[in-house]
């Protein structure tokens, strides 16, 4: 898997150059309005430098940080591992259509590989992932998308949209695609759980990190080598209802 042609794909580079162009640009009226006021005494365009640097101010943090990431397309993992190290994670990771469940037209968005996930131009690691699913959406202005998502051991939440509307009937036949052949479990059996759930992980995840002398990255490291050992860990801490559905589908 090429993450550089995955990121050029969704056009990432380009977005950042404009991020940063429109930031440098900010700084250059800022600077130039300070030095005709300090040169000619020039107040005309005092304001509009005001607001120029104002806007690069607020927009630095965010900016550094959209920046920095090395690849968009692995959504928390770029976090926490370099680019070397996300780069050797999909080495030989080979992504195929879900045909049996996707109308032609949309095969392109969900594809499937040996430890990752491909759906909307992001990959998701299926060893990290107890919740998984794709959910209908409306728009009054008639441009829904359908967004998927999934929580992962560590109790983050990766939300992506597709960017395209698919039917309910394929949305039903990927989450169940993904609950039989991976056993992510869908939204259906989350309910009103998701926020109880999600504190969970987060707890159990710092548990794991002081159990075992681990700092985040190190702990990811080791549920991926044995990821089956760890997935039975958190499903003891779903509630019973959860758990009664899982032993029973």
């Amino acid at each position: 898997m090429q993450l550089k042609k995955l990121e050029w794909q969704q056009l990432y580079p380009v977005k950042k150059l404009l991020f940063l162009g429109a930031w440098l640009f900010c700084v250059f009226i800022f600077v130039a309005a300070i030095i005709l006021l300090v040169r000619d005494g020039n107040r005309e365009n005092l304001w509009l430098g005001i607001l120029c640097g104002i806007a690069a101010f607020v927009m630095s943090c965010p900016m550094i940080k959209y920046t920095r990431i090395s690849y968009h397309c692995m959504p928390y993992f770029n976090r926490i591992f370099t680019k070397c190290e996300l780069e050797e994670l999909v080495k030989n990771e080979k992504f195929y259509p879900i045909e049996n469940t996707m109308d032609k037209k949309v095969l392109g968005l969900l594809e499937s590989g040996t430890h990752w996930l491909y759906a909307g131009g992001r990959l998701i690691s299926k060893d990290l992932a107890i919740f998984g699913w794709a959910e209908g959406s409306s728009s009054l202005n008639g441009r829904a998308v359908t967004p998927v998502l999934f929580i992962y051991m560590t109790g983050e939440v990766i939300k992506i949209d597709l960017g395209f509307k698919i039917h309910i009937k394929e949305i039903e036949n990927y989450n169940q695609y993904l609950w039989e052949k991976f056993q992510i479990i869908p939204r259906i059996i989350v309910g009103e759980q998701r926020e109880h759930i999600v504190n969970a992980f987060a707890r159990q995840f710092q548990e794991l990190k002081e159990n075992l002398g681990l700092n985040e990255k190190e702990l990811v490291e080791t549920i991926l080598q044995n990821p089956e050992k760890y997935r039975n860990m958190y499903m003891e801490r779903l509630p019973d209802y959860i758990k009664k559905w899982c032993e029973t589908n």
